[in-house]
């Protein structure tokens, strides 16, 4: 009997999959400081022509207001960049061809906090650039996450790592959900690693993000955040 119980007490408390992921996000908003360095490779098809991508990002948010996303390197054999960097109050973005400064009352550093969680560096960057040009974007309901299931723990490095399986809804009206893969460091709860996957009738793809030099409630000087550099 007493086996019974305690076996019942686990299952009790043991955390849902979709437990992980709020764990995961809330620690994210209620970091202090938060900074990463992410290697991203894209393969995939467009119209029947490959496309592929080797690209470097940096992330780093403070407080309420403070951002800087970067990402950098090659698409297509094309140079590629998307900047974003937020003081509290302005923020200079480039991105899809639109560069610019623009005043703005976002808590862009809670923002791009949550949205990295969700969607990924690569995947976020633009989004986090559209809430800066549409004020009344809700942010806070992009990249809703659906079907969270757990898969059997695996090792990246030499973390061990929760992981977790999720879809996405595409940024593209009508087009499939996204399938993402999330592998979570079991011990400090933030992503080490990220799959996402799309398919669609004329374009498939798949992203792949490693995250490393991860630094949760570090220093981070004012500097980064300045706009005017």
């Amino acid at each position: 009997m007493r086996w019974m119980l305690l076996a019942l007490g686990a299952a009790v408390f043991q955390e849902s999959p979709a437990d992980i992921f709020k764990k995961v996000e809330e620690r994210a908003l209620s970091s202090r400081a938060f900074s990463i360095k992410s290697r991203i490779e894209i393969k995939g098809t467009r119209d029947g022509m490959a496309t592929e991508a080797e690209l470097n990002g940096t992330f780093r948010s403070k407080g309420e207001g403070l951002a800087a996303v970067e990402i950098s390197g090659t698409m297509n054999g094309k140079p590629f960049q998307v900047t974003m960097v937020s003081d509290g109050k302005k923020a200079r973005y480039e991105a899809g061809g639109q560069t610019g400064t623009a005043e703005h009352r976002l808590p862009l550093g809670r923002i791009a906090r949550q949205l990295h969680v969700r969607a990924g560096l690569f995947g976020s960057a633009g989004a986090i650039v559209q809430t800066i040009l549409q004020p009344g974007l809700e942010w806070n309901k992009l990249f809703i996450a659906t079907d969270i299931t757990a898969k059997a723990d695996e090792k990246v490095g030499d973390r061990s790592c929760k992981v977790l399986v999720f879809n996405l809804p595409s940024a593209a009206p009508g087009a499939p959900a996204l399938k993402c893969k999330l592998w979570i460091d079991a011990e400090r709860w933030v992503p080490v690693k990220r799959e996402t996957t799309s398919s669609g009738d004329r374009e498939s793809a798949t992203i792949m993000e490693t995250y490393t030099d991860i630094v949760r409630d570090g220093e981070i000087a004012d500097d980064v955040f300045r706009i005017d550099k």
